[in-house]
């Protein structure tokens, strides 16, 4: 039954899922029954549960039982029994009940010293334009207070303001927010945002969806502003938008105020000392004050103000724990949970935590916890425990850590450290960092609570191996925004001092190596929490950088890359720029100056990028509808936006004639990117009045880029990648840019050199030079025909010189692509076949050289036009002894040769190249077996068939070659029997069977052979070669194309030998865990043929029959569990045969109901767990009592509602971190 509000009345009919509830005896005052709840049973007299209900209106009815009574219902003629979704929303007089219902944690008393605060929120309460404001302040500042009194301004308000307050412990599921008022003035105000695991997006986005009009108060500590800025910007608002209101330490006047009017008269002399210790936070005023009238404190003991506060602090603990049945829960349990929450207790660590710090068993705790859950004082969710309030927690572990007479450390961290195992380790260093930042804040810590802890944490980190290492920094980075200086501390000293590898067991039989690498790969979360500080971020930045500059993994798939976090920090918001980016232009400036020698995999300057972007967009989460939404934005050309990209542009100029060419590459692409207009998407079209006022200051940047051409000589490479960057707008950019960048190509010098390495990259081609020729590829073979009628002068040998030292330039400023010179060398040496051959000389003589790489080309290309030149160069190659050469040669008459004829001498190449003990030069070889086979059949089997396949490599091109039309000339009949057996022979004991070429080629056969593909997955199964590599290596992870084996008429009986295959060896666990997914594969949608195959194996006395029913079954789709006669026979079977038997058959039956894929809502239970549970609840009913069927449908509509129900208990209940 769900959850509900106790006593919340409603004016509107109930949602149809929802029902009455007999909660008391009503009597509306204009006569007859009045409905007093809303779930359960009918609450008329002598009606059965869930009987159709009869409602009418009522009139005004109180409930006699107490509470309150629903009224204004309408003939509602039935209600069904379901789980609603409770509302989240406290109205204000509940709110307010429980904020005071406390005899010493209370809100009761007046508001003193906020009047300017009060002066700000009213009228925001009020504003109609659905605003966001945040409410700041420290733990016990009195923030709580302050919503309670905005409560009660709005509740006498005119015209009238719905408030709804966010209750504690209250989930935000998809229909939450359907509950809010969608018209009228409204404030929503949720407390204790702080905590960054609240969805402060989902709740802004979802509030204002539901209700346009809608301001949204955020009361939240000061370390929270960073999460809440975070959310805003999620949900499309800046926090420049938002009312900031922080709250201050009161004045000594009003604090002297307060405690005086709590104070009972025999005690209100000490309202000065009680003001002076605690007007930093209003709530020790309060609690201080019971605690001193009921006598459990006496000011005069103490002789400073902060002894006091210490005091006041301690018993504040003392008095929200105690336990008005048993006496006091023990302090240890309480400073325990302090320094350990959220405490999970599901975890078997943290319970070792608690018994080893408490020195208490664990039954014993969790008594203790259950009255500390009555009491109030902890809050439970799911298996995890915290205490409430949130001061508490703190208040408790400094009281724990700290003497409150000297302020010197007690030890009990170091205690609680060596205690601490699992998340409880990790949460006593998070909740010491975070209390020892807000005492730091405050300017009352001194030496720091942290620091006899990560003291420990130091020499822990610096003894410690690779593995040890990535253990604690998992740890420190969820504490390093609060202790950002030791945090960036600790960084610097692991990259300082690497460590050594390790290797060690994760699993059975499985082991994993930790290096350095993997420690700088978890140095990054500890540093990108530290950036959002602006006083580390330089030495933090320049952290990243170093660990970033030649990390080669992909910036896009990797959100934990030191270059992805400069580059978020680096990044505009739709306002315009930040402090961060005029920090990170300062440090890009000294990263530059002090880059080595030898060029990193990135440059400093594309840290900078997102500097000179135009346009971005925000998402926007929108809970009601569970959708994500991109809001696309263009930045106006405003004067702080075009300072900061000069400031960009400046650096980047200044490296463009950088003598280190990947560093003037950067440069190159950095101008480029200033000089992209604004692109839209996410549903925003640019438009001329968003581009217009951009074209003025991109128009200047190309020209201080020709200006910059002109007078600078520039490497070739360089000039072919300023082409490509304004290729685009010479030829497609608006007026205002088309001409600059025109003129700007046009400057460009058409030497012989820099149309060489044009052209060895592919172009571009001029827009304005070859502006009559519209494609692209003609354009590209008119620039191909002006760089060769250039060079027609030069000397082969020049020609092949020259292409080698420019290649090798591209190569550094675009990366490695020989792809983009190979067209341009085709043409060149098609037309001069001696050039080819003086690349092939030259190569040989220098097999590093950029030369080798164009071999193949070459070679291609003298087979078309110079055949006999072409097979005398492939074998000179060859004949060198080069690997990278022989491979050349191979690409060159195999796979890329693109002739179906046969030069002189030809064939005897490839037969030598067909079996070379290169696997590249072999599988490169194979290639011509397409090209060849419809001329030359004998020669392309005899070459597929001159050595057996080794590598997949290898088997993806046998099975190609063979894969018959469209594919290749060749076809499996065109084997011979003992070729096609010693195929299948390799392919048995290959490594892998999961390319695509191997899965068409193994679907194409079994509908010849059948049983040949069984044998060889079995066959692969047994192979010793795979029983060391794991047990899922023999079989391909994915079938890419499915063999039909149902279509074949013997398909009982395949399905019979794998069955008896099976049960042949039945003590091999793992001929039955593999041999079931090859039954799978076969079997396809387990239908009547399948489930006979399987039956007949429950009839006999042999058990081991019946452990491969089982089995054969784990793998069944899920529908099959509906079968109810057939289930009955399994479970019969099974359990003749025993409990260990009944328990194989149960468990298998339980893993089909769970396959396959599943989809639904987020927040929502999956389809399939509802109906699973309906119709497993269904089929049990219709069972016979007490037999092995109905139990076993029983507790699978009993698994089926635990699902549905952890998804609800995932959903995090309220803004605490669980």
């Amino acid at each position: 039954m769900a959850k509900t509000s106790s006593g919340k009345a409603r004016d509107e009919a109930p949602e149809p899922s929802v029902t009455v509830a007999d909660t008391g005896n009503a009597q509306a005052t204009s006569g007859g029954m009045a409905v007093t709840g809303y779930r359960g049973p009918a609450p008329v007299t002598g009606d059965t549960p869930h009987a159709p209900v009869h409602l009418s209106y009522t009139g005004q009815a109180t409930a006699s039982g107490g509470g309150i009574a629903n009224t204004g219902y309408m003939h509602i003629d039935t209600l069904v029994q379901g789980a609603a979704e409770p509302d989240p929303w406290m109205k204000p007089d509940d709110y307010l009940r429980q904020v005071n219902k406390g005899s010493v944690y209370t809100h009761r008393w007046r508001l003193v010293g906020r009047t300017q605060t009060m002066a700000s929120l009213v009228p925001f309460a009020r504003n109609e334009q659905g605003r966001v404001a945040l409410l700041v302040g420290r733990g016990g500042a009195g923030k709580t207070k302050i919503v309670t009194a905005l409560c009660e301004a709005m509740r006498d308000a005119e015209p009238t303001v719905e408030v709804r307050v966010l209750g504690p412990g209250s989930s935000i599921g998809p229909g939450a927010f359907r509950e809010l008022p969608s018209t009228g003035e409204l404030l929503v105000i949720v407390d204790d945002a702080h905590d960054d695991t609240l969805p402060l997006e989902k709740i802004v986005s979802g509030v204002r969806s539901v209700n346009t009009s809608a301001n949204v108060l955020l009361s939240l500590r000061p370390y929270g502003m960073v999460h809440a800025r975070r959310a805003l910007a999620r949900a499309g608002l800046h926090v420049s938008e938002a009312t900031v209101v922080e709250i201050g330490d009161l004045e000594f006047d009003d604090a002297l105020s307060l405690a005086s009017e709590i104070l009972d008269e025999a005690v209100r002399l000490h309202a000065p000392r009680l003001a002076a210790a605690a007007r930093d936070c209003p709530l020790l005023i309060v609690t201080g004050a019971a605690l001193i009238n009921s006598g459990a404190v006496d000011p005069q003991r103490f002789e400073g103000d902060e002894q006091l506060h210490l005091e006041l602090t301690d018993r504040l603990a003392e008095a929200l724990t105690a336990d008005p049945a048993s006496g006091q829960v023990p302090q240890e349990l309480l400073c325990a949970l302090a320094a350990f929450q959220p405490v999970r207790l599901a975890e078997p660590e943290v319970r070792t935590s608690l018994e080893a710090l408490t020195r208490l068993p664990f039954d014993l705790c969790a008594q203790h916890l259950a009255t500390l859950e009555d009491a109030g004082v902890a809050l439970s969710h799911g298996t995890a425990v915290r205490l409430v309030p949130d001061l508490l927690g703190d208040a408790l572990l400094i009281k724990a850590a700290r003497h409150s007479g000297t302020g010197l450390p007690t030890g009990y961290l170091a205690r609680a450290m060596e205690a601490g195992q699992g998340s409880a380790l990790a949460n006593l260093v998070v909740n010491t960092g975070r209390v020892d930042w807000q005492q730091q804040q405050q300017g009352t810590g001194t030496d720091g609570l942290i620091e006899p802890l990560w003291e420990q944490i130091t020499g822990a980190f610096r003894a410690a191996d690779a593995r040890g290492r990535v253990s604690l920094l998992e740890v420190v980075a969820k504490v390093a925004f609060f202790q950002p200086r030791r945090a960036l501390d600790l960084a610097t000293w692991a990259v300082d001092n690497p460590c050594d590898p390790v290797t060690a067991e994760v699993g059975p039989g499985f082991t994993r190596t930790w290096t350095d690498t993997e420690v700088r790969y978890a140095l990054a979360p500890v540093l990108q929490a530290i950036v959002h500080h602006l006083e580390f971020l330089p030495q933090a930045a320049t952290l990243l950088w170093n660990l970033g500059r030649d990390d080669q993994r992909g910036l896009p798939q990797h959100p934990s890359h030191p270059l992805r976090i400069l580059a978020e920090r680096a990044d505009y918001t739709r306002w315009g720029p930040t402090k961060y980016q005029e920090i990170l232009i300062s440090q890009v400036e000294r990263w530059l100056t002090r880059t080595p020698a030898t060029p990193s995999v990135h440059q400093p300057l594309s840290v900078l990028a997102p500097l000179l972007s135009i346009d971005g967009h925000d998402e926007v989460w929108t809970p009601v509808t569970w959708t994500l939404t991109f809001r696309p934005y263009v930045l106006p050309p405003t004067r702080e936006v075009l300072d900061m990209r000069g400031a960009v542009l400046d650096l980047a100029f200044e490296e463009l004639g950088h003598p280190q060419l990947e560093r003037a590459s950067e440069a190159c692409s950095l101008i480029g990117k200033a000089l992209s207009l604004p692109l839209g998407g996410f549903g925003l079209t640019v438009t001329d009045a968003m581009r217009q006022p951009w074209i003025p200051h991109l128009a200047s940047t190309v020209d201080r880029l020709h200006q910059y051409i002109v007078q600078h000589t520039l490497p070739p490479a360089i000039l072919v990648a300023v082409r490509t960057e304004l290729r685009w707008l010479a030829q497609y950019g608006p007026d205002g840019l088309r001409r600059p960048a025109e003129d700007l190509l046009s400057a460009i010098l058409t030497s012989p050199d820099n149309e060489l390495a044009r052209a060895l990259h592919g172009g571009p081609a001029d827009p304005a030079v070859y502006a009559d020729i519209s494609d692209w590829r003609a354009a590209q073979d008119s620039l191909f025909g002006d760089v060769m009628a250039a060079l027609a002068d030069w000397a082969d040998h020049t020609i092949a010189a020259r292409v080698d030292a420019l290649l090798s330039e591209n190569d550094r400023v675009f990366d490695t692509d020989i792809g983009r010179a190979r067209p341009f060398i085709l043409t060149l040496v098609t037309h001069r076949p001696p050039i080819g051959e003086a690349i092939c000389e030259q190569a040989m003589a220098a097999p590093e050289s950029s030369l080798t790489s164009l071999a193949s080309v070459a070679l291609a290309a003298m087979g078309h036009v110079a055949s006999d030149r072409a097979v005398h160069w492939g074998r000179t190659l060859m004949g060198s002894g080069n690997t990278e050469l022989t491979r050349e040669v191979a690409h060159a008459f195999g796979i890329q040769r693109g002739r179906g004829d046969l030069l002189d001498g030809e064939g005897d190449l490839l037969r030598e190249l067909a079996a070379h003990g290169d696997n590249v030069v072999r599988r490169a070889a194979l290639g011509a077996v397409h090209a060849i086979a419809a001329q030359h059949k004998d020669l392309a089997v005899e070459l597929l068939t001159a050595s057996l396949p080794v590598e997949r490599g290898d088997f993806d091109a046998f099975a190609l070659a063979v894969a018959g039309p469209p594919y290749s000339q060749l076809s499996w009949s065109d084997l011979s029997k003992d070729q096609q057996s010693a195929f299948l022979a390799a392919l048995a004991a290959a490594p892998s069977i999961d390319g695509y070429e191997i899965g068409q080629f193994l679907a194409k056969l079994a509908r010849t052979e059948p049983l040949a593909v069984i044998e060889l997955l079995e066959a692969r199964v047994e192979s010793p070669l795979h029983q060391v590599t794991g047990m899922h290596s023999p079989l391909p992870f994915r079938w890419h194309v499915t063999p039909p084996f149902r279509d074949h008429d013997d398909f009982p009986h395949l399905l019979r030998q794998i069955r008896d295959w099976i049960a042949a060896d039945p003590e091999s666990t793992r001929r039955r865990y593999l041999g079931v997914h090859i039954f799978e594969l076969v079997a396809g949608p387990y239908d009547g043929r399948v489930t006979d195959v399987i039956d007949e194996y429950l009839d006999g006395s042999d058990p081991v029959k019946i452990e491969v029913a089982a089995a054969m079954l784990s793998k069944a789709p899920r529908t099959l569990v509906w079968d109810v006669g057939f289930v009955r026979r399994c479970l019969r079977a099974a359990d003749r045969h025993g409990d260990a038997s009944l328990r194989r058959m149960r468990g298998a039956l339980y893993n089909a109901s769970n396959s396959g894929m599943r989809s639904g809502t987020p927040g929502q239970p999956y389809p399939e767990d509802v109906e699973e549970h309906a119709k497993a609840t269904e089929l049990a009913d219709g069972c016979a009592t007490g037999s092995v069927e109905e139990q076993f449908y029983r507790d699978l509509a009993a698994s089926a509602l635990d699902r549905i129900q952890d998804v609800t208990d995932e959903l995090p209940p309220d803004g605490r971190d669980w």
